[in-house]
């Protein structure tokens, strides 16, 4: 497999274009047009990008093959959003050890680190269609906003690292739908604003449901930094835990808090239920068995995570990830770090 080392997005592209060979540059005025070689496929990538520190791409293609790299990055702090609107792709972080499927209909973030190690993967006959909005770390150092610096301090900070991220913000799809319906016609000033006030409104919700929306909660139910830590906590023996956890009274008990708090004080630090965390949690050491045991069976690592009916297992991990465990196995069976 090829490695490669982006240093900026304008090299990305610029790699891909020249060492790789998947795409080729048509055009470089306000919109870059490219368009994938015919020797990977067929359709076209088109990138947008504006002096105050945003990028948004479009892209629409179709590999003859599987199309895979690892990759170091050193790219500005700050953070993208990407949106499926059909098709996949598997995207591994080396420096945490996890990976992330994105699949259609979801909206995912990465915080930028420099520097970062990783894997990409695209898969043969999809047809991949995405949304991609990058802010470096300019576009926030111009933004002035009274009560702004402690949230752009967190944005930017690099002390706090995480894999891609799915997002449940069910505001950002419509921007990212009129991104992608939009013409993209670079000769257009109207279009070109068009294309920048949407990312501004995608940051904006972003920031709204990310931040904002987070600290006011927090304010209720978690009072202090030793009460979050007694959440994180209750986290922590849940993951250690998949194959019989605890209630809800015994792990209130464990940590130290009341029932009621532990409740509502874990969905606000995670947003979601103590109940839906261990099923994802289950579910992502379920995909992580599926593709590091190869020779396991599908009923094996059912009770490796806590189902004794494969059923139940099965339909669990298809909502979670879109595809049964064998399909999900025959389809990204490929070992981490080769």
């Amino acid at each position: 497999m090829n490695r490669y080392i982006f240093t900026n997005t304008d090299d990305y592209y610029d790699k891909l274009s020249h060492e790789v060979g998947i795409l080729e540059q048509l055009t470089g005025i306000n919109i870059y047009a490219y368009k994938i070689n015919n020797d990977f496929g067929s359709g076209y990538f088109r990138r947008l990008k504006l002096e105050n520190g945003i990028e948004i791409v479009k892209a629409d293609f179709k590999l003859k093959r599987d199309f895979e790299y690892s990759y170091e990055t050193h790219l500005s702090r700050g953070f993208e959003l990407v949106y499926f609107l059909s098709g996949s792709a598997l995207v591994e972080d080396h420096l945490l050890g996890k990976s992330s499927l994105i699949k259609a209909g979801e909206v995912h973030y990465w915080k930028n680190r420099d520097p970062n190690q990783g894997k990409m993967k695209y898969f043969k006959q999809d047809k991949l269609k995405f949304i991609n909005v990058y802010f470096n770390k300019s576009f926030f150092e111009q933004l002035s906003f009274a009560n702004f610096k402690a949230i752009k301090a967190e944005i930017l900070s690099q002390d706090q690292r995480q894999a891609t991220d799915k997002l449940a913000i069910p505001e950002l799809i419509v921007p990212l739908k009129q991104i992608a319906a939009s013409s993209w016609d670079y000769n257009s000033m109207s279009e070109l604003l068009f294309l920048q006030s949407k990312a501004i409104e995608l940051v904006s919700l972003f920031v709204k449901h990310k931040y904002l929306h987070r600290k006011a909660i927090n304010k209720k139910i978690i009072n202090n930094q030793l009460e979050l830590e007694k959440i994180k906590a209750a986290r922590h023996i849940i993951a250690n835990n998949l194959t019989d956890p605890p209630n809800t009274e015994e792990l209130a008990r464990s940590v130290g808090l009341n029932n009621y708090k532990l409740k509502l004080g874990f969905k606000e630090v995670y947003q979601m239920t103590i109940f839906s965390c261990l099923r994802s949690l289950r579910m992502e050491k379920a995909r992580e068995f599926l593709i590091k045991q190869e020779n396991e069976n599908i009923l094996a690592i059912a009770n490796q995570v806590g189902y004794m009916n494969p059923s139940h297992f099965a339909a669990a991990f298809k909502k979670e990830y879109g595809l049964n465990p064998s399909v999900f196995r025959e389809k990204f069976g490929f070992k981490f770090n080769s």
